[in-house]
C-alpha cells in the first residue's frame, strides 16, 4: 500500500469512527487483513443505514450523512486493497522431498 493511500485511509477512518472503532479498523489495515477491515466497515455502514432511516425526517443529520458518504469512499478503497492484494503472487513455501 502506498503512503498516500494509507494517509487517505487514516483521514477517512478518523472522521468516520469513534476511537475504539478506529483502532480496531486500523489494526486490520496495518496487519493487511483487508477482508476483515471490509467486513468491519460493512457492519458500521449497516448501523449508519439504520440510524439514517430513523432520522430521515430530521434536519440535523448532516454529520452522519457526511460520515456515511466518507464510509462509502473508504469501502471502495478497502475493496481495491483486497483486489490488489489478491493479484500479488503469493509466496509459496518450498517443499523439499526426500528420496
Amino acid at each position: 500500500m502506498k503512503r498516500k493511500q494509507l494517509l487517505e485511509i487514516i483521514n477517512l477512518a478518523s472522521f468516520i469512527f469513534e476511537e475504539k472503532q478506529y483502532n480496531t479498523f486500523m489494526k486490520y489495515i496495518y496487519s493487511k487483513e483487508y477482508t476483515s477491515a471490509r467486513l468491519y466497515l460493512d457492519a458500521i455502514i449497516d448501523k449508519m443505514d439504520l440510524i439514517l432511516d430513523r432520522l430521515e425526517f430530521l434536519d440535523d443529520n448532516d454529520v452522519l450523512l457526511l460520515q456515511y458518504k466518507k464510509a462509502d469512499i473508504l469501502m471502495d478503497m478497502v475493496v481495491e486493497l483486497i483486489i490488489v492484494n489478491d493479484r500479488e503472487p503469493r509466496k509459496r513455501k518450498q517443499v523439499s522431498t526426500a528420496t
